[in-house]
């Protein structure tokens, strides 16, 4: 039977493992699920961890900051609407209504082949469906 990694050795196992548990285990020997229960043993050792993962996320953000410097576009636009959400960039719209009532969202869709316009309304679970036959004027 091998022999129970010390608090020593799973320190030494984390150091530059790059937070990955795999690379942890095989430097200690053992399961990923045995790696991960001497991670969380001691509190240095998660806290070692934690560091070692920050490490790697700081290394990552140098290199994408490095590549802006350079200026790669892409890395630009991906770390605006990662980090530039308070000054508007981002990947998503947010839609904001009164506080105290709710958002009711319109939309307007028009079949220009059969001169159908459908207009739902809502907010929440309540909405209302209309649709009304218009000419298109298209001189046909």
């Amino acid at each position: 039977m091998a022999r129970k990694p010390t608090k020593t050795q799973v320190k030494k196992a984390i150091h530059d493992s790059g937070g990955i548990i795999d690379e942890i285990a095989r430097r200690l020997g053992v399961s990923w699920a045995t790696a991960r229960s001497y991670i969380n043993k001691w509190d240095d050792t998660k806290a070692l961890y934690d560091d070692e993962n920050e490490r790697l996320l700081d290394m990552a953000e140098e290199t994408v900051i490095n590549s802006i410097k350079k200026g790669d576009t892409q890395d630009a636009k991906w770390l605006l609407a990662r980090k530039g959400k308070r000054r508007g960039y981002s990947d998503n719209v947010e839609i904001r209504g009164d506080k105290e009532a709710p958002l009711e969202i319109g939309v307007r869709l028009i079949d220009y082949r059969t001169g159908i316009t459908t207009t739902e309304t809502g907010s929440g679970s309540d909405s209302t469906t209309s649709s009304q036959d218009k000419s298109l004027g298209d001189g046909a």
